[in-house]
């Protein structure tokens, strides 16, 4: 999927003055998708899209110190089982995504 690998915000622009506002825009995209998500309660893709956030903001993957109770807390997870219950991404595959 190339989608996923090929971000709006990365590759080359003809005017580079165009690059910041396109990550804004993309940022923006998924903030509404995700605010449609959580009022459906559709927890699993919302939970997915949540994920993309920090890419689609054109941070570069990174390595976070943030411990597990804060990661599953800021995904609205209950345990790091949750995902068996609910369905979607585990934890561990939603922190690769980010």
């Amino acid at each position: 999927n190339e989608w996923a690998r090929a971000w709006p915000g990365e590759g080359d622009f003809t005017v580079e003055a165009d690059r910041p506002k396109v990550k804004q825009l993309t940022s923006e995209l998924l903030q509404l998708k995700c605010h449609s998500l959580w009022v459906k309660r559709d927890m699993p893709k919302w939970r997915f899209y949540k994920a993309l956030g920090p890419r689609g903001q054109g941070h570069p993957p990174s390595e976070s110190q943030e411990d597990l109770a804060g990661f599953l807390q800021r995904y609205n997870m209950e345990n790091e089982l949750h995902h068996l219950e609910q369905g979607g991404l585990s934890p561990l595959m939603l922190a690769s995504i980010e």
